[in-house]
């Protein structure tokens, strides 16, 4: 019997432990094991090199949705008038297009000077000839508007390629971005999966002895009863030791 513990010796002793003994009702012999397991994606998203990918990824981003809308907007002033073209991003705002309209040095606005000119230049001929009056200046002014209204559709189509060059440079940059995450993912991925304090770990539970009456008080001294899956039950002491012959109880 150890000093202090209220456990008398004897085959009528240690009935159970009492309540607050130093001898507790339960050891344990082997601990529970918490199982783990590792959340990849959050483990990968918040590591330091993708998170470094993301953020160069997104300034790009802002920084190539501002170039692209500046330029845009430019390319219609200086076109100097509405476009049918697709503004996928909503670029193309009414004050631009105010601008636009507004602009007296634009393409369009040039190629209604050039009209202008020309009729001019049609009519001061045809009248110092005398033929003013005649179906050549009819025929002089149909010939003057297809030339401009071709002008005009090829500057439309110009000013079509030159924005949808622009979303073109944007979407290079998105694909960019893409390519340089999905690198980040890969490389953080290997690291994850390699790390030991990533690695999945299965749950165990705890084995744990109950005191036995019985024993204790056969043997004089506490004793923890543990039962396998075959049936074969093994006995400790108060320490967690095997106690030897213990099987005989």
């Amino acid at each position: 019997m150890r000093p202090g513990v209220d456990y008398p010796g004897g085959a009528e002793g240690f009935p159970g432990p009492p309540p607050g003994a130093k001898y507790p009702g339960q050891i344990t012999l082997k601990a529970a094991v918490e199982g783990y397991t590792p959340n990849y994606k959050n483990i990968i998203e918040s590591s330091s090199g993708y998170q470094a990918a993301a953020a160069a990824a997104k300034a790009a981003e802002h920084q190539g949705a501002i170039n692209r809308r500046a330029a845009i907007r430019q390319a219609l002033i200086r076109y100097g008038g509405a476009t049918n073209w697709t503004d996928t991003y909503k670029d193309i705002d009414q004050a631009t297009r105010d601008l636009a309209a507004q602009n007296q040095t634009s393409t369009l606005a040039g190629l209604q000077r050039g009209l202008a000119t020309s009729q001019m230049d049609l009519r001061r001929g045809l009248a110092a000839r005398g033929m003013l009056q005649s179906g050549d200046l009819g025929y002089g002014e149909d010939q003057l508007n297809t030339q401009y209204a071709q002008a005009r559709y090829d500057a439309a189509n110009q000013l079509g390629d030159l924005l949808s060059g622009y979303v073109g440079t944007y979407s290079d940059i998105l694909g960019q971005n893409r390519k340089d995450l999905s690198n980040a993912v890969a490389t953080e991925e290997a690291s994850a999966y390699t790390n030991p304090a990533y690695q999945p770990v299965k749950a165990v539970p705890g084995i744990y002895a109950d005191y036995n009456a019985g024993a204790s008080a056969a043997y004089g001294k506490p004793l923890y009863s543990y039962q396998n899956d075959k049936g074969v039950i093994t006995y400790y002491d108060a320490d967690g030791n095997v106690v030897v012959g213990s099987q005989n109880y």
